[in-house]
């Protein structure tokens, strides 16, 4: 329902962290007063508060075990508590300034710290003692993660640079990895392959780049455009990809080479979204200056062209089928299209406003639109009807994501919230959903996973959301960026994501701890 079931209270300053066991039954919160509450989640009350350290309590995690805890602080100490006995097991010193994070591998043998000093410190949790310093980083180190087993590291700094750590060959001594650069502007579109390997970036800075999901290594730069890049997409067997480009072109690229096999021209306004067919024929591309172009990949020609739209097409999707293809504009109009007979089959009209995106679901059975009018609107393909008109966002919606049935979506906005519907209670009646709070800044996309049991928000906050679709409580807040994160996507197994920034940058994040694995 996305509705609070409790509020905790009993501290006496601002809490800085919390921590919650796998088996949901123990909550860890720290806080600015030096202290560290264990809270019993069936009764919502504290049943031990955690004395030691002398300053502010910035970080705690637990491990999988649900009982081993670890504890940073302004103090410049870290310290591991043992839930069962709630008592300090071991004072880690060491840091020579502020320690900003502490994390702890899911087996408890291993903890890591990093703060002002600018170095990572790994430590053996059974022993207490300091396994490696970890240096390179020339600003303060915000941010520390740690592979499942405890021989890989990542760490972020104010430096603006991820850097990714060989644990187990660090051992006894100073180890150091280069920063992962990569794009020089802003980063505007990210997108997973289907299979989950790839991840492709598109930028500013006009290029294209590939990277390997497993290692969050580059492993192709696509250049050749002459103006930034808005968007890519990629085919099933990973071997084509085809971009978007400010400089009114489309591009075809052989994944295998990275060579660009045909450069689609013929928009004369800036390409603002593409779709793949799923079957690698058919290509459809949207423009500012009002059209839709359908190409024959094979030929690398327009065989179309949709006019019908009276001003700029924002966003256009391809169901499953390759054929039914959906698209928005700023004419405030939504448009169905048949891609056999390049036919409009019905223009949806309602919005009072721009739309500012549409979708439509894999079985071709309900379209969804946005925009600046605060409203989603659920549509009948088969019919052309506005089955809901879904309200509750309090300024323009910016993107909406419909679940693999049609049954659910979801919609961001600038209103800071994320709103999850049940579109099948809906039917022929406005449905209001509370809205997901949490972020601090505008919407900027919602995406669903490939099975629907997670929803991902980016926001103009710097952070990701990660939600759980059926409950609409917040699983986990991805913190790292340095600037807005403009888009997000998700593996096909769920369990790697990866964020788009204004910062410049990709983040690789593994969801099952919520660490930031590259970037």
């Amino acid at each position: 329902t996305g509705s609070c079931t409790a509020v905790l209270e009993g501290h006496t300053n601002s809490v800085s962290s919390v921590t919650l066991a796998m088996d949901k039954v123990t909550l860890v919160s720290g806080c600015d007063d030096n202290d560290i509450w264990v809270w019993d989640i069936a009764t919502r009350k504290c049943k031990a508060v955690l004395s030691g350290h002398a300053d502010k309590v910035s970080s705690v995690a637990l491990a999988a075990d649900g009982v081993t805890l670890v504890s940073a602080s302004w103090d410049k100490s870290v310290r591991i508590w043992h839930l069962g006995s709630l008592k300090c097991t071991a004072v880690l010193e060491g840091h020579s300034g502020w320690v900003r994070a502490a994390t702890i591998n899911a087996a408890a043998t291993t903890a890591a710290s990093c703060g002002d000093d600018k170095t990572v410190r790994v430590w053996d949790v059974a022993t207490g003692k300091c396994r490696a310093v970890l240096q390179g980083h020339t600003d303060r180190v915000a941010c520390v993660a740690l592979g499942a087993d405890g021989s890989t590291a990542a760490s972020g700094s104010g430096d603006k640079t991820i850097r990714l750590w060989d644990v187990g060959c660090a051992s006894g001594s100073n180890a150091s990895s280069p920063g992962l650069h990569g794009h020089t502007d802003r980063v505007s579109s990210v997108t997973v392959s289907p299979d989950g390997s790839l991840l492709l970036s598109t930028s500013d800075d006009k290029t294209i780049r590939v990277w390997d999901a497993a290692s969050g290594s580059c492993t192709k730069t696509l250049a050749g455009h002459e103006g930034w890049v808005s968007s890519a997409a990629v085919s099933a067997d990973n071997k084509t990809l085809v971009s978007a480009s400010g400089d009114n072109t489309l591009r075809v690229w052989d994944l295998a080479t990275g060579s660009c096999t045909a450069v689609l021209e013929g928009h004369t306004n800036s390409v603002s979204s593409v779709t793949l067919a799923m079957d690698k024929v058919t290509l459809v591309s949207g423009c500012d200056d009002n059209d839709i172009w359908v190409w024959d990949i094979a030929t690398r020609k327009c065989k179309a062209v949709l006019s019908g739209h009276a001003d700029k097409v924002s966003s256009v999707a391809l169901a499953a089928d390759g054929v039914t293809l959906v698209s928005a504009s700023w004419d405030k109009s939504v448009r169905i299209w048949h891609l056999g007979s390049l036919k409009c089959t019905a223009v949806l009209e309602g919005h009072s406003g721009w739309v500012r995106a549409a979708t439509i679901n894999a079985a071709a059975t309900t379209a969804a639109s946005c925009g600046d009018d605060k409203t989603v609107r659920v549509w009948d393909v088969a019919t052309g009807k506005c089955r809901a008109v879904l309200q509750g966002h309090t300024d323009r919606v910016a993107c909406v994501a419909l679940g693999a049935d049609g049954s659910t979506a979801a919609s961001g906005s600038g209103d800071k919230t994320i709103r999850l519907w049940d579109v099948g209670c809906a039917s022929g009646s406005n449905a209001s959903s509370p809205g997901l709070h949490g972020h601090t800044d505008r919407v900027s996309s919602v995406t669903v996973s490939p099975d629907g049991s997670l929803l991902l928000s980016t926001s103009d906050d710097k952070t990701i959301r990660v939600w759980d679709a059926a409950s609409g409580s917040c699983t986990k807040t991805l913190a790292g960026h340095e600037g807005w994160v403009s888009s997000a996507a998700v593996s096909a197994d769920n369990k790697t994501l990866v964020s788009a920034s204004g910062d410049n940058t990709l983040r690789v994040w593994d969801l099952a701890t919520g660490s930031c694995t590259a970037v």
